[in-house]
């Protein structure tokens, strides 16, 4: 009965002989009590909590569809992120329509802030980093709103975003969501000598016509190049203020006062911006710089020197269109670089969806009609990479010194 319940809404069958084994009488995540501890610190609505508490004794009157919710709770948990297909999550779920679907999301993904507290005790970090983990469930809930005509819930592809805090070494501290990995073959490498910065493409990079990285809809013109013999390295260097791969080669010579600051194993941390707005410049250095003291007690064996991130938020027109935005003032604080991207990067985040012309949008703020503006000036619409060396403020504000 329960496979064919997963065969009519396509939810992946991964280890259902066990959900339905194991689901136990009643089901934590869906009782009151629950919801109520845990509700504040997800920062969801307070004038939701009834209606979402209502539902969830609705469900546990519903046989199969509480076995559902107790199949995905074990799905979300046990699934490595790489396998995780919230693609296959169906909207609207069965007959439950929009609103209920929305609601039953959002509290099968509920059951996993347990296991955030879980992890902080484990592994030794502040458990406020984990309840501030929480909050990114609150955040997300925009989505839906957006694509559900203004109805409660949480969309199946917000899910994937909170499974790092159960699996990868992700920390909110803050604002902003913090990785602990390397460059990856995303970030440049950077070199320093007296306040000047040089981040250089790395090597094979393919570069269009106007710097930026390659891709279907922008060919490549050329490759760029970064050779290094021990004394100097030469290679394809990047405007930081563009975010775009320049012209000409440069080299710099290693004994004549260059710092190596970052190469391609080096330890760094990458941030994300979870959404939520009220992205001001005081939080912003309130994070990082808690972070950066954390991260350097937490694991001092791995010397991070670089802060970086890659994202349509560091699209360079934002300082052109939304001069005195929060998103301007935080990208004059870092240096770009050219980052991979497809089709019109931001839109799902700023709208809930895509559409194939601006023209198909209504802007209600400035921030949209900013997107759709910059969309319209063809070849604006960008998603750029970012970095900041963590000694760059190590004795003043991030946001002194503008570009």
């Amino acid at each position: 009965m329960f496979d064919e319940l997963l065969k009519q809404t396509g939810i992946p069958a991964d280890g259902a002989e066990k959900s339905v084994s194991t689901c136990p009488g009643k089901i934590f995540f869906l009782q009151r009590d629950f919801l109520e501890k845990y509700w504040t610190m997800a920062a969801l609505p307070p004038d939701k909590l009834e209606m979402t508490a209502a539902f969830a004794a609705e469900l546990e009157k519903m046989p199969d569809v509480r076995i559902l919710a107790w199949h995905l709770y074990r799905y979300c948990l046990f699934t490595p992120i790489e396998e995780f297909r919230f693609q296959d999550f169906p909207e609207p779920l069965l007959d439950l329509g929009e609103q209920n679907t929305g609601l039953f999301y959002l509290l099968v993904c509920m059951s996993l802030l347990p296991v955030y507290r879980e992890r902080a005790e484990r592994e030794g970090f502040p458990v406020r980093y984990a309840e501030m983990a929480a909050e990114r469930l609150g955040t997300s809930v925009c989505f839906h709103e957006q694509a559900h005509h203004g109805l409660f819930g949480l969309r199946p592809a917000q899910m994937i975003f909170m499974l790092h805090y159960r699996e990868t070494a992700t920390y909110r501290i803050g604002r902003f969501d913090f990785v602990i990995r390397t460059g990856l073959g995303q970030l440049p490498e950077i070199y320093r000598k007296n306040g000047e910065i040089v981040a250089f493409c790395n090597d094979n990079t393919p570069l269009a016509a106007d710097g930026d990285v390659a891709n279907e809809d922008n060919p490549a013109v050329r490759t760029a190049r970064l050779v290094k013999d021990g004394t100097c390295v030469c290679g394809t260097p990047i405007d930081g203020i563009t975010g775009k791969a320049l012209a000409d080669e440069i080299t710099v010579d290693l004994a004549d006062g260059w710092e190596t600051i970052h190469q391609q194993e080096d330890w760094t941390l990458f941030f994300h911006i979870p959404g939520g707005g009220g992205m001001t410049p005081e939080k912003c250095e309130a994070s990082f710089r808690e972070a950066f003291a954390f991260f350097r007690e937490f694991c001092p064996e791995k010397h991070f020197r670089v802060v970086w991130s890659s994202s349509w938020i560091f699209n360079p027109a934002w300082t052109e269109y939304l001069p005195e935005s929060n998103l301007s003032k935080l990208i004059r604080c870092g240096e770009l670089f050219p980052n991979i991207y497809h089709g019109q990067p931001g839109l799902h985040f700023v709208f809930g969806r895509e559409c194939a012309s601006p023209d198909d949008y209504t802007a209600k703020n400035s921030m949209e009609r900013a997107m759709l503006q910059c969309w319209r000036d063809k070849g604006k619409l960008r998603s750029c990479g970012w970095f900041m060396l963590m000694d760059h403020f190590a004795e003043k504000s991030m946001f002194d010194a503008k570009k």
